[in-house]
Order: C-alpha cells, then structure tokens, then sequence
C-alpha cells in the first residue's frame, strides 16, 4: 500500500510515521509547500519508506 500525507505541519510527520509503522503499507509521500516543513517531517519520521514531496495543493494540475 502506497499513502500520501498532505501537510507537513503539526499533524503530518505523526500520521506519516504511524503509516511507516504498517507493515503493509510500502511507502509513503510526505507533501507540503514548504520545504523546511519537509526537512524537519524527514528528520522526525526517519524511515526508508517515507519521502517527502515539494507541492502546491492548490494547483490542480500538480496534485494529481
């Protein structure tokens, strides 16, 4: 199983690292506009299987 988690903020990192913890779930997309949001979920999820995804949720095309 593959995740995205939109939002690296408060929420993001923890909910990302739950998903990690699955042994079912393969990878999982950690996404935010920000990048020192993204640095800093990386540092807090520390796992092979999270990366982390520069984009802009409001542009429609990029989401998809």
């Amino acid at each position: 199983m593959k995740i995205i988690v939109l939002g690296m903020g408060l929420m993001g990192p923890t909910v990302a690292k739950d998903c990690v913890a699955d042994p079912l779930v393969e990878l999982v997309i950690g996404c935010d506009i920000d990048e020192v949001q993204l640095k800093k979920a990386a540092s807090r999820v520390k796992s092979k299987k999270f990366i982390t995804k520069k984009i802009n949720i409001i542009d429609h095309n990029e989401l998809v």
